[in-house]
């Protein structure tokens, strides 16, 4: 007992069928082209990638460094204890709430 599939005889049923095949084809050329990497949401972020986040230019790495500070400090948003340069990290849900705070959803955090 074989199955066979059976095209449709309608002219508007075969080009639909075309059609969905295109789609499909297309589909899933761009889901194999369109691979995320897989991030994990707890760790911190570093400086680099808050730089990358909130598009912060400047001509030297150290300028865009301290335009970064600059920023944090505003935004109430310190580095985790031990880490500073490019090596500090950044405690996502402070990020996250200096973000809500820029946007003016939310008052600035005290920091102990």
């Amino acid at each position: 007992m074989s199955a066979t599939i059976e095209m449709p005889s309608d002219p508007g049923l075969m080009q639909l069928n075309e059609c969905l095949g295109l789609i499909l084809t297309e589909l899933r050329e761009l889901r194999a082209g369109v691979a995320r990497p897989v991030v994990d949401e707890t760790r911190p972020l570093t400086a680099l990638e808050l730089c990358e986040r909130w598009h912060v230019e400047a001509p030297t790495e150290a300028l865009r460094l301290l335009y970064l500070s600059r920023k944090c400090r505003a935004w109430g948003l310190r580095a985790l204890e031990g880490t500073k340069g490019w090596s500090a990290l950044y405690g996502r849900a402070d990020v996250l709430h200096a973000e809500s705070f820029a946007a003016g959803k939310l008052k600035r955090r005290k920091h102990a």
